[in-house]
């Protein structure tokens, strides 16, 4: 039996209340997570829901000139861009506005908000802020990404890059990474156990999914800063490979420290590692979920009403259209006696 239930769930009602009564962020939490101890080491299962996407990411872009920087958050002031726009309009090779930090990009082809203000429209209040490129590299890119620092460009072994197309978008979620990492080795130094990740996103960079919601409604996602909820989808892709990198970490590190006396002495058990990502419709269905609800709906006692409405969630819960492929769910654990996988995987 498991020990503890560690429930990560960063929805928004649930965020809404962690934050109006402790104003703990998102990153705050996962700082907590990760400084947690177990008296009795024993089995302990995660459930994190909708709590990855709602982390800090980092945002690349690729520039016409085929260098990458990094999209950053800088202050829009109406007169002094109107007055540089005009100075500097042909000192800008990428054809976009320069805002009043000299040599910086205006990123001017993100969606926008539906409550943003229009010119015609003097009585609301403008966007105070905008995303930007900046003319050189930053500590991000160079560590997320490995651009060199000089030349702005990628070293020629991470092609996927190289070919993107100007304009592209690339996100990377450094503290997803860590998380998932700390929860193997969460698993891994408590006896066992497991964790499960539901989030939507898809196995790789969706390219531009930075987004603002406020009222269940989209709006861009630098509008009203604390009182929109700003989320990425989930690089599945990024997580596997963050938890599955530590087995290959952990495999070097005995080996270097091992002596041959030492060979008998090692570690059986398999190391913790990611299954999936699968469909939130391919994760529900190996489970038993439509079973489950016709036979709730079967059950005598069950109103017209009722069976009405345990269908109307699972279809929301497993339709194409809806959260069945929408969502992903990843699994970190070991293989059952190093063959079978976890349930529903």
């Amino acid at each position: 039996m498991y020990n503890d239930i560690v429930n990560l769930d960063s929805s928004s009602q649930t965020q809404n209340k962690i934050i109006s009564s402790t104003q703990r962020s998102a990153t705050e939490q996962l700082q907590s997570f990760s400084e947690q101890k177990q008296t009795n080491k024993m089995p302990a299962f995660i459930l994190c829901q909708e709590m990855i996407d709602a982390l800090p990411i980092h945002s690349f872009q690729k520039t016409t000139d085929g260098v990458w920087r990094e999209r950053l958050v800088d202050v829009a002031m109406k007169e002094e861009d109107e007055i540089l726009q005009q100075e500097e309009s042909k000192h800008n090779p990428h054809g976009h506005v320069i805002g009043h930090r000299k040599g910086y990009t205006n990123v001017d082809d993100l969606p926008q908000s539906s409550s943003s203000s229009s010119s015609s429209d003097k009585k609301e209040k403008k966007q105070r802020f905008r995303f930007v490129l900046p003319p050189d590299t930053t500590p991000a890119l160079r560590t997320l990404l490995h651009v060199d620092e000089k030349t702005g460009k990628t070293h020629s072994s991470i092609t996927y890059l190289d070919d993107a197309a100007p304009g592209d978008i690339i996100e990377v979620n450094p503290d997803g990474m860590m998380l998932v990492q700390d929860m193997a080795a969460f698993i891994e130094d408590n006896g066992g156990g497991a964790a499960l990740i539901i989030d939507y996103g898809e196995e790789g960079s969706g390219g531009d999914t930075l987004r603002g919601f406020k009222k269940h409604k989209q709006v861009h996602p630098l509008s009203l800063p604390g009182w929109v909820d700003v989320t990425a989808d989930v690089d599945f892709g990024a997580l596997k490979m963050a938890v599955n990198s530590r087995k290959q970490q952990r495999t070097s590190s005995t080996s270097s420290s091992q002596t041959p006396d030492d060979t008998t002495n090692t570690s059986k058990e398999d190391p913790i590692v990611a299954f999936g990502p699968i469909s939130h419709c391919h994760f529900l269905a190996s489970m038993g979920a439509p079973d489950r609800v016709v036979r709730l709906i079967e059950q005598d006692d069950t109103t017209d009403e009722q069976a009405q409405e345990l269908f109307d969630a699972l279809e929301r819960l497993m339709h194409p259209d809806q959260m069945g492929e929408r969502y992903k769910v990843l699994a970190i654990g070991r293989k059952k006696d190093g063959i079978f996988h976890p349930p529903g995987f």
